[in-house]
């Protein structure tokens, strides 16, 4: 008879935490988590120049970049939030076609951020999530090259991204989102060992590469209001 009582008790105890959670309004959350992958088409005609210079090759002036994002942001006012992020974004191209076997160039921009979003409250009664954000911060770039052997070249920058999302939930807190992102940033000579990594530009100067940047993409991901 114990045994009976037991289940019951732990599904009583279960139904009960459900409605509870169930009957908690989105339009009272203070915090809200989200993370995300996508793809985005990048701009950087610097390292397009230096692809360029190495393959002897035209190189395409949009590349297409892997991302993943996760953010955290606190509600400070009615419709607007404050929140920090970390955006990863991966060029990978490959050399089949030079001298060297199996060579690749990887291109990667690291960005921890700091943004204020707008996110009406309105919207959130209905549970919908519409958010749009902007933010800056430090962009960390690197290059990797594995020629003959690897070798990694890095340079720091600055950037500044917007963003506009839209989200359906999949339960109560929880939301299914769909986001578009233009971003863009400025970045130093990439080194390795004080050495800069140079091209020859189509004036026939030599320059350092840069990862400086303009960067158009989408993404999805999922969003958790607490």
């Amino acid at each position: 008879m114990n045994h009976f009582w037991k289940p019951l008790f732990a599904l009583a105890i279960f139904s009960l935490y459900s409605l509870g959670a169930s009957g908690q309004e989105v339009k009272d959350a203070k915090f809200l988590f989200q993370a995300g992958a996508g793809v985005s088409g990048l701009y950087a005609p610097a390292f397009s120049k230096w692809s360029e210079t190495v393959t002897y090759e035209q190189s395409d002036d949009f590349h297409v970049s892997l991302g993943l994002e996760g953010a955290a942001q606190l509600r400070i006012a009615t419709d607007f939030w404050l929140g920090a992020q970390v955006s990863y974004s991966r060029i990978d191209q490959s050399l089949d076609k030079f001298s060297y076997k199996q060579s690749s160039l990887t291109a990667t921009l690291f960005q921890p951020a700091v943004f204020v979003s707008f996110i009406p409250n309105e919207f959130l009664k209905q549970k919908a999530l519409v958010r749009a954000s902007l933010g800056a911060g430090p962009v960390f770039a690197g290059i990797t090259t594995d020629f003959e052997t690897e070798t990694d070249y890095s340079g720091l920058g600055a950037g500044i991204f917007l963003e506009g999302e839209f989200g359906l939930p999949l339960t109560n807190l929880l939301f299914a989102s769909f986001r578009a992102k233009l971003a863009g940033g400025l970045t130093g000579s990439l080194t390795h060992n004080a050495k800069s990594l140079q091209y020859i530009d189509s004036d026939a100067k030599i320059k350092d590469v840069t990862l400086s940047y303009f960067q158009a993409g989408v993404s999805i991901g999922v969003a958790l209001l607490l």
